[in-house]
């Protein structure tokens, strides 16, 4: 009976709110390396549960690592969870890769998936729900963009596929844009990330990376020298993913950065952390 005067205490007497409200972002997949296919943009789930007391670890998936020498595809985002309220949410998939002649397409675990690569028509297939297919190749030099939490990634019609369209979520925020894939450098333009953090395809260079805490794949790596000495760069690493909750009226909990508006109260996690309900 203490702990309960002591909680009534400090809340004003006020009465939880019943539920509140969750969105989970994965990290977003990395690049291609030469051509490659954009990264896929990391799963993105909202929905609403009941509101118990306790302690709820926060897990944020990191985004797919860029090329790092062991392999030419990208990298796969991390998964990111609400422990005792979200199981899991797909990481983005890694973008597809160009060695000389030979080709090859990651699919996601879960989130938008990565782009083909060149000399491929396949294309990794989203978890529905959670994310988008990403482009396929056109064949020869230019690669498909990363499938996006709002909608597939782009085919080339000339430059390489853009990363498909992030999610629009409670919050007002656009997350798991998907990655541009990479291109020659006598295929213009650049082909753009997708809203949502997505990074944009390589453009004689690296791919560039996806949004910190956005759960945006990362853009692939592009080729020159198609017609003298040829170069490969390098695909760009996803971003990270983030967790929001929100309930209605003061704050009853404690963890994250915490702010009011609207009438409700906001936690967001940027990092490892722990939502404590009173």
């Amino acid at each position: 009976m203490a702990g309960a005067q002591q909680a009534s205490l400090l809340t004003g007497g006020r009465q939880r709110p019943a539920t509140f409200d969750w969105l989970v972002v994965a990290g977003g997949g990395s690049g291609g390396w030469g051509t490659g296919g954009g990264g896929g943009g990391g799963g993105v789930l909202e929905g609403t549960s009941a509101m118990n007391a306790g302690g709820y670890p926060i897990e944020i998936g990191g985004g797919g690592s860029g090329y790092s020498g062991a392999g030419y595809t990208g990298v796969n985002g991390g998964n990111t969870y609400i422990h005792g309220v979200v199981g899991v949410v797909g990481g983005g998939g890694g973008g597809g890769s160009w060695s000389p002649y030979v080709a090859s397409a990651s699919n996601g675990n879960g989130g938008g998936c990565g782009g083909g690569a060149a000399y491929t028509t396949g294309q990794g297939g989203g978890t529905p729900g959670q994310g988008y297919d990403g482009g396929s190749s056109a064949g020869g030099y230019a690669a498909g963009g990363g499938g996006g939490a709002g909608g597939p990634g782009g085919s080339p019609t000339g430059p390489s596929g853009g990363g498909g369209p992030g999610r629009g979520c409670f919050n007002g925020g656009t997350y798991g844009g998907g990655g541009g894939g990479g291109g020659p450098s006598h295929i213009q333009p650049q082909a753009p990330g997708g809203s949502g953090g997505g990074g944009s395809g390589g453009l004689n260079g690296n791919g560039n990376p996806g949004a910190a805490n956005s759960g945006g794949g990362g853009g692939g790596g592009c080729y020159t020298g198609i017609f003298g000495s040829p170069q490969y760069f390098h695909g760009a690493a996803g971003g990270s993913g983030i967790v929001v909750i929100r309930y209605l009226g003061k704050p009853w909990a404690s963890g994250g950065a915490v702010w009011e508006s609207g009438g409700y109260t906001y936690h967001q996690f940027t990092g490892n952390d722990t939502w404590s309900v009173q």
